[in-house]
């Protein structure tokens, strides 16, 4: 095992390499030791690394809705097709139905109602032509005065 030259000092000023708790602890106690900190390290990373692998997988599958099933059907709006690419469709289904959230087909909601496919909600907002200077309501909760 290479020997390293440490020259940085412990609380009681002697240098590390005399610090108690390195000299009780062999060369293997001191790597399970690193790797029990590099274990706790990658517990406290991986759920957040999942979590953004699985958004990854849902940004995916709307590039490939607004591709296939809105630009290439005549959807050309940028605006349009951008916010389409953002829109969690899923989230707006029951759990049962996500698989099918991507796809342009109507999905049941409940109460015998259905959210429109992706190419009707496209058009119908393509129809509105958004502008660039319309008020963002997401951004500032207001209540209409009746």
């Amino acid at each position: 095992m290479p020997q390293f030259d440490l020259n940085f000092t412990w609380g009681g000023g002697a240098p590390l390499d005399q610090h108690p708790a390195r000299r009780a602890l062999p060369s293997v106690g001191r790597l399970l030791v690193v790797l029990g900190t590099i274990a706790a390290f990658l517990c406290a990373v991986a759920p957040r690394f999942a979590q953004a692998q699985s958004k990854d997988k849902l940004a995916v599958a709307r590039d490939k809705m607004v591709s296939i099933y809105l630009a290439q059907e005549g959807i050309k709006n940028p605006r349009v097709l951008d916010v389409m690419r953002q829109v969690p469709r899923h989230l707006f289904v029951p759990q049962a139905q996500r698989s099918g959230a991507y796809f342009d087909q109507a999905l049941p909601i409940g109460h015998k109602q259905t959210i429109s496919p992706p190419y009707i909600v496209a058009y119908m907002t393509e129809m509105l032509d958004p502008q660039r200077f319309w008020r963002d309501w997401s951004k500032k909760s207001t209540r209409l005065k009746s």
